[in-house]
């Protein structure tokens, strides 16, 4: 795409027009920022464009003044139009001085992202204005993995953590119909992507599910939630290879993806916001949920393993976990049994790491990265 670079720069933009791309479906950081816009009335004076792979799900979305196209169709609003967010994906193309391009991401990383990696060194990720990070701690990595000068990293919330301040709940009913002493949600990273052709542990024949990973054991993580009158709702990386077969019933732990939100009209953070504790591993979720001050689980069984494939951003990432250590089936249940006791000796070091790690706990990201690109009604 280098001639279009000379194009960019050349053709005039359209200030009026706002771009919001993904090439991996339209959820994450540019959803709620296009909800933001929606619901704020930003499509009475701006063009809303949603260039997205899976636009045509979108098509009777029909708000005043929005247009959901292909990432192809949206090559030329990229070239005309002044701003421009993306969450997934990206036109390689360099920013003219007369746009502003923001870099949303997807969550802070503790594993390692973009040049921190080796196998990407060769690789170009600044074709952006701006890149946003939730702290100055993680704003030495995004220079790092994207390769850009301090002056262009974006101090900013993100606007998906902007739905746990907001008034709109999770419907339980749509999951469960019976009343749980405590909700477990499970977030795991993904270890095995067909998607991105990423391995990221040596063992690809995993479910996607650290410990419990097979029916027989999932059962018997069932029995003991019964026991516990709790449940666990499981939600799988979008980009993880799910190896197995996890379509059977369990009468305490339910399985959810990208595909069961929309078809349910829910929303993924308002199911985190709703939880009462979070188990996950190295996924960005859990610096979010720090805004929320509830427990969070850690699985750890592969971590060494996970190190030598993937890596991490600093030699000890045990020091970004605030929460219960877990590298065993039965350190796992002793987690859901500690919870259900209402036990929570990881409080102060959330708070503490919190304040590190998030610079902002309003609710107001969206408003602020809108400001900041000078949009205004």
């Amino acid at each position: 795409m280098r001639p279009l670079n000379l194009i960019n720069k050349i053709l005039p933009k359209n200030k009026k027009t706002i771009v919001l791309y993904s090439n991996l479906g339209f959820r994450d950081n540019v959803k709620y920022l296009y909800d933001y816009l929606i619901e704020n009335g930003y499509n009475e004076s701006y063009k809303i464009v949603c260039s997205v792979d899976d636009y045509n799900e979108y098509s009777k979305l029909k708000p005043k003044n929005t247009l959901f196209i292909s990432n192809k169709r949206g090559l030329v609003y990229f070239l005309t139009s002044k701003y421009f967010f993306y969450c997934f994906g990206k036109y390689p193309i360099y920013p003219s001085n007369k746009q502003i391009v923001i870099n949303l991401w997807h969550g802070m990383p503790l594993k390692k992202i973009g040049l921190l990696e080796e196998v990407n060194r060769q690789n170009k990720y600044d074709y952006f204005s701006y890149v946003l990070s939730t702290s100055t701690y993680f704003s030495r990595f995004m220079e790092g993995a994207f390769g850009c000068d301090n002056e262009r990293v974006l101090v900013c919330g993100q606007p998906r953590t902007d739905r746990f301040f907001s008034e709109i709940e999770f419907d339980s009913s749509k999951l469960f119909q019976e009343k749980y002493k405590k909700i477990f949600l499970w977030m795991p990273t993904f270890r095995f992507s067909e998607k991105l052709n990423v391995i990221n542990s040596s063992d690809s024949s995993s479910n996607g599910l650290p410990l419990f990973n097979s029916i027989e054991n999932l059962g018997l993580l069932n029995e003991n939630l019964i026991k516990l009158d709790s449940c666990i709702v499981v939600k799988l990386h979008p980009m993880q290879t799910e190896l197995l077969d996890l379509k059977e019933r369990f009468s305490n732990i339910f399985f959810v993806n990208e595909s069961w939100l929309k078809e349910n009209n829910q929303d993924l953070y308002s199911l985190v916001s709703y939880s009462d504790a979070l188990i996950t591993d190295y996924s960005s979720i859990y610096f979010d949920y720090l805004l929320l001050d509830k427990p969070i689980g850690f699985t750890l069984d592969d971590i060494e393993d996970y190190k030598k494939n993937r890596g991490f951003i600093i030699e000890n990432p045990l020091e970004l976990m605030p929460g219960e250590k877990i590298y065993t089936n039965e350190m796992f249940l002793s987690f859901l049994t500690s919870i259900c006791l209402g036990e929570d000796k990881y409080r102060l070091d959330r708070n503490r790491l919190n304040n590190i790690l998030n610079t902002y706990n309003d609710g107001k990201n969206c408003e602020r990265i809108i400001k900041f690109c000078g949009i205004s009604k």
